[in-house]
């Protein structure tokens, strides 16, 4: 089986005109190409590939693929150029506002600047570049520019979720991080994340998806969610991915002034008592969901007016890829599938597989009918005798 992506070329789609209209940001470079490129050698007398491993590597090079259609201001060597600088080692540092002195300057030839974007939407990239404190991305980057070290930003795309923010005539006072330091600031608490960006209410002085020209995020019913955190990643037993809290937590005396317990345990979602004063919680995607792709586009299209020579893409598409029973089963995964089924009909009849009503497939169904056991289990994914399923294999790859 050839590997080779050889002049294998994916373009650059970058959304200018949302981005100069919404963001004000404005791009001049020339189209470029990414090439990918893998090993010309035969695997004639190798085994052929497990279904996993070939999963594997068709997230690998649609990682590679998202990088290219997201970049803005990369710069990908063409043909005849001179040897581009990411071919050759380079030192890396991470967290560098931790570790500021001559000896690390001396020994670092890039450095990855962790703002947590992604996590918490455009919302959270607009409060950064809003800032003018040593803590905004500018202060955080310029020194190291000044240096000549690149600059590899972060961006999550496989998490998110949301924060509580003190806030005060439509700006944000303080930050979770900051209201560790609360000295009696006035305002109130809200909820700052990907879900407020989505909602209709402006309680803010930043744009939110309207102003971008984004959809609302819906079921494949055509029904509106009533939070973005219904689209995220769900197991084969109908769960939504649980939450996971921030270690970010006020002392006791901070809490009772802001009244914290309340408000973290009052709402349509409250925080359980097991996370205490934890001041923020995020969760994983369901990477089936249809309107990711333009909600990346518009974090990302902030991002690269600050003209990084990185983006450092986290956690794509690794949520599903070894425990698709935790993850794979939201209602954009088993919908898209759906339909899947219903353009390839065709196949399935040349394969001799019926599977009743493809409009009404229920895959929970048709795993939990399947007579396989493993490891005390009616259905494990791990069980070998998934691998010869051919409707199990369809849903993973």
């Amino acid at each position: 089986m050839a590997t080779s992506f050889s002049r294998t070329h994916v373009a650059r789609s970058v959304a200018r005109d949302q981005y100069q209209s919404a963001a004000g940001c404005h791009f001049d470079q020339k189209p470029h190409w990414l090439r990918l490129r893998a090993s010309e050698a035969s695997r004639e007398e190798s085994a052929p590939l497990h279904p996993i491993q070939t999963f594997l590597l068709k997230q690998t090079v649609t990682t590679l693929m998202i990088v290219a259609v997201l970049q803005g201001s990369f710069r990908f060597g063409q043909a005849g150029e001179q040897r581009c600088w990411w071919h050759d080692y380079q030192t890396v540092l991470s967290h560098p506002w931790q570790k500021r002195d001559k000896a690390w300057e001396m020994g670092i030839m890039a450095e990855r600047s962790v703002w947590a974007t992604g996590w918490y939407g455009p919302w959270w990239i607009q409060h950064q570049m809003q800032l003018t404190n040593r803590w905004s991305v500018q202060g955080r980057t310029a020194p190291f520019q000044k240096l000549g070290i690149r600059n590899i930003f972060y961006y999550d795309a496989g998490e998110f979720g949301q924060f509580v923010a003190l806030v005060r005539d439509r700006k944000i006072v303080l930050n979770q991080w900051e209201l560790c330091f609360y000295r009696d600031e006035q305002g109130e608490l809200m909820w700052f994340g990907k879900d407020g960006f989505y909602r209709d209410t402006h309680p803010l002085d930043m744009k939110n998806y309207r102003d971008f020209n984004l959809p609302a995020w819906k079921l494949p019913d055509g029904t509106r969610v009533s939070s973005v955190f219904e689209l995220a990643r769900v197991s084969f037993d109908g769960k939504r991915d649980t939450w996971d809290f921030s270690s970010v937590r006020p002392s006791k005396e901070i809490a009772e002034k802001l009244n914290l317990a309340a408000f973290l345990h009052s709402g349509p979602d409250p925080v359980p008592p097991k996370a205490g004063l934890s001041l923020g919680r995020i969760c994983s995607y369901d990477h089936s969901n249809p309107f990711l792709l333009k909600d990346f586009e518009t974090g990302v299209g902030m991002m690269l007016t600050l003209q990084p020579d990185v983006l450092h893409f986290d956690n794509y598409f690794d949520n599903e890829l070894l425990y698709p029973d935790r993850s794979a089963f939201g209602p954009w995964s088993l919908e898209n599938f759906r339909q899947f089924l219903v353009t390839h009909r065709n196949d399935l009849k040349k394969q001799s597989i019926d599977i009743g009503n493809l409009q009404q497939f229920d895959l929970r169904k048709y795993i939990t009918n399947k007579p396989f056991r493993s490891r005390g289990h009616g259905w494990h994914h791990h069980n070998k005798a998934w691998c010869d399923d051919p409707i199990w294999n369809m849903f993973v790859c």
